[in-house]
């Protein structure tokens, strides 16, 4: 028996994880000789998970004879280092939702061949641990540019891949004759933006709206303005309006949604062959946690707003909707389904304008907690008492303290604010 913190793996699990890694050996060809957790990096990669490598030694049995191979896996566990974090997450309910995309959802998604993968194979998915893939041994890494900006070919690869989901999800509703949220919804209900106004998470995000709210008031170009409490306020109902963004849409075509599409959500593979200038080839997404049934085009803005700026956007927006609803009309027609009777153009192109808010919104309550310099993240996930006061009372003094000390924090925040302010707001 090995552990992390309080989860707790035996041999049987890993040898099940590297049965399914091989898939082609029994269990009495292979033996596990020994195993253990490892840490996978110093920096903090995301508020809702512990990430280590379960790595593996063992000796397999073949018909050229018996080999000794280290295998190494990457595992997300439920955080040890904030009781408070540890608590927040469980009632948020993300882990359990994860596991049941992995378990139930995924199977029938992946099971679809569009020649993309789009997510990485999960070998155990338990409500304490996920157990994956090594992607990183695939030569997949981030492809971030400083401020978790992505480019255009970053963007035009992670449009392929977030296409075939959404195809994916298309394809399996047409063989099913019902929709996935009927089908699963354990796996598609809303966690993020719940209806449930009593919900905790509910109370979180607006506390986040507020503390948004509160930006305004450091932005020269508001801040000295006669009607500054009206602005806020304005802002802050504009802000609101992601409840309803993110909800079952009764006039567009739903399918599976990721709804977490920021930058370290997104791993890519290169061309190398130009060593001074690699190509990014291929995505993978990951983390699963706030998987919903919604529009296509709510992941779409997202994933092309977060990870830019608003000067990219006006450049090179509209060929990227160009090119993922090219990608999504290829995907269906190999499965013989005309993406005019699911998509028509003409409602894409609404969806667009409807959307284009919720991927402003979208940018700025991810945003303010993705962009913190790395001391002050830190500060919180290992702090108890910190992340308490960051989630549930003094969360603009916090971000403040960023806006005021980092540049990119303060020119980030600021471009997609004055977006929602110039655009929706005044």
């Amino acid at each position: 028996m090995s552990s992390s913190g309080e989860v707790k793996v035996s041999s049987s699990d890993v040898l099940q994880i590297v049965q399914r890694h091989y898939r082609e050996f029994d269990e009495k060809s292979l033996k596990i000789l020994g195993y253990d957790f490892v840490p996978f990096s110093n920096d903090t990669q995301g508020f809702l998970s512990h990430q280590q490598y379960l790595c593996v030694l063992l000796k397999h049995q073949t018909k050229d004879g018996i080999f000794e191979e280290k295998l190494k896996f990457f595992a997300k566990l439920m955080p040890i280092s904030s009781e408070s974090l540890t608590s927040y997450i469980e009632d948020f309910n993300v882990f359990d939702k994860e596991a049941n995309v992995y378990r139930v959802l995924f199977p029938r998604l992946q099971g679809i061949n569009l020649g993309t993968e789009f997510a990485a194979k999960c070998f155990m998915a338990r409500n304490d641990i996920l157990v994956f893939e090594n992607l990183a041994e695939k030569q997949f890494r981030l492809g971030t540019m400083p401020g978790s900006i992505l480019d255009f070919h970053h963007l035009k690869v992670a449009l392929k891949t977030l296409a075939s989901i959404h195809s994916a999800s298309i394809i399996l509703e047409s063989r099913s004759k019902k929709s996935l949220l009927e089908l699963y919804p354990q796996c598609l209900q809303e966690n993020a933006y719940p209806e449930d106004k009593n919900s905790t998470w509910v109370g979180f995000v607006k506390l986040t709206i507020k503390t948004l709210s509160s930006f305004i008031s450091l932005i020269p170009k508001y801040r000295d303005s006669p009607d500054l409490d009206i602005l806020i306020k304005k802002f802050n109902k504009t802000l609101d309006r992601i409840f309803i963004f993110a909800r079952k849409s009764d006039k567009y075509r739903n399918v599976v949604n990721h709804g977490d599409l920021w930058a370290n959500n997104l791993l890519f593979r290169y061309d190398t062959k130009d060593p001074n200038s690699p190509k990014p080839i291929e995505c993978r997404l990951v983390d699963f946690q706030l998987v919903r049934y919604a529009p296509p085009m709510l992941d779409v803005l997202t994933i092309l707003t977060i990870p830019t700026t608003s000067a990219f956007r006006k450049n090179y927006l509209d060929n990227l909707l160009e090119l993922y609803y090219e990608f999504m009309k290829d995907f269906l027609k190999d499965h013989n389904i005309n993406i005019e009777e699911e998509i028509p153009k003409e409602q894409f192109n609404d969806s667009v304008e409807y959307f284009k808010l919720a991927g402003l919104i979208e940018s700025c309550l991810f945003s303010h907690i993705t962009l913190l310099p790395p001391d002050i993240a830190d500060s919180i996930h290992q702090n108890s008492a910190d992340f308490a006061k960051f989630a549930t009372r003094d969360k603009f003094e916090i971000c403040k303290k960023a806006f005021e000390s980092n540049q990119v924090y303060r020119e980030r925040m600021t471009d997609m604010i004055s977006e929602i302010m110039d655009n929706y707001v005044l």
